[in-house]
């Protein structure tokens, strides 16, 4: 299942504003395009809410037993009252998904709570533990009730990667958006080129707290470097030579957290500043911003995907930003069909006034 419930259908001849969203992989796209129907289309459904309860399940479960096999490769001991529980995380493959039994839940539950899983969920950037861990864990008894319902919030913590594109529709200040997210991995860039036609904005996504962790696809590079190559490419594509680019610099709840205890200046020695959130993260901004080729203006905002306060409105910044840009544009295409309307009807009186063109030249 995709991200979303995307809208398709023929293509309207109505003007539509187009957004397309890149960035590499876990930064935050695809919790953006799910924001469009919390904020835009009155939230999910409850059929597409009981679709995400299996997910929920598998994702619990598979983040536990990366977290349980993350003491083992780290030598962290658990507590030895909870390694039957340990041990049973290990066996993966017995685990269903449809359901989350309470002997399951109660096994989460213990583990969230032992010393050495915690010691291990502490050095998560080692290892690759999606950032939604811990709310998931945290809500174990909620998840656990046999009645269930995932919450907006949940399926905003659920954790998918895109593979091809995923789409949503709304109207908005009068006028029709389409948001437009494409897969971010490596794997997946190659099918880009098939949605940069008609590209009103891009909005580039790059996640702030990925500054000391590695790529999915490559365990020796580091993902704010891959989101610098993949920034300056955009910023420089001839697609994008009239689309207006916004810069997300995402996840700044998670950064705010980390930044103190996982110095950045390990990981980008140029950066003399103080281990606070604010010039951390303003260094950080102008990287990208340096990056930036052919002095591209670019607009950068500070978010945290899973609010959806945050984005509401910062959303409603861009979309602002959009409809000035593209008033003026059509103020700008009026004046030059009047002025070449003008042009044409003095030429022609003026020919007329002279007798035409002189028969026989």
């Amino acid at each position: 299942m995709g991200n979303t419930a995307p809208q398709k259908g023929s293509k309207s001849k109505r003007r539509e504003i187009k957004i397309l969203l890149l960035g590499a992989g876990d930064s935050g796209k695809s919790t953006l395009v799910k924001q469009m129907h919390v904020i835009h289309l009155e939230g999910f459904t409850d059929a597409q809410k009981k679709e995400f309860r299996p997910i929920i399940y598998s994702n619990l479960i598979s983040f536990m037993v990366t977290l349980v096999q993350a003491t083992r490769d780290f030598s962290i001991p658990v507590s030895p009252g909870n390694e039957a529980a340990a041990q049973r995380f290990l066996q993966k493959d017995k685990f269903g998904v449809a359901s989350l039994n309470p002997e399951i839940a109660r096994d989460i539950k213990i583990l969230w709570s032992d010393p050495g899983i915690l010691a291990a969920f502490a050095r998560a950037r080692e290892f690759q533990l999606p950032d939604s861990a811990a709310y998931y864990f945290k809500s174990i008894d909620r998840l656990a009730a046999p009645d269930y319902m995932p919450t907006d919030t949940d399926i905003l913590h659920t954790p998918s990667h895109t593979t091809g594109f995923n789409e949503v529709v709304f109207h908005s200040h009068n006028e029709r958006f389409r948001v437009v997210d494409v897969g971010g991995q490596r794997s997946e860039r190659r099918k880009w080129v098939q949605c940069f036609q008609d590209v009103s904005a891009v909005v580039f996504c790059a996640a702030l707290s990925e500054y000391d962790l590695t790529l999915f696809e490559k365990a020796d590079e580091n993902r704010t470097h891959e989101s610098l190559k993949l920034f300056h490419d955009v910023c420089a594509s001839k697609w994008f030579a009239n689309s207006q680019i916004f810069l997300f610099l995402n996840k700044k709840d998670l950064f705010d957290q980390k930044v103190s205890t996982s110095p950045l200046s390990i990981y980008f020695p140029q950066y003399s500043g103080p281990n606070e959130p604010d010039p951390a993260a303003e260094f950080i901004r102008d990287l990208f911003l340096t990056t930036a080729s052919c002095g591209r203006e670019v607009q950068v905002f500070y978010t945290c995907a899973t609010n959806s306060d945050n984005v509401r409105e910062v959303f409603n910044m861009v979309l602002q930003k959009l409809l000035q840009h593209a008033a003026a544009n059509a103020e700008a295409e009026a004046a030059a069909a009047s002025a070449s309307s003008t042009t044409t009807t003095s030429t022609s009186s003026t020919l007329q006034s002279s007798g035409g063109l002189s028969r026989g030249s």
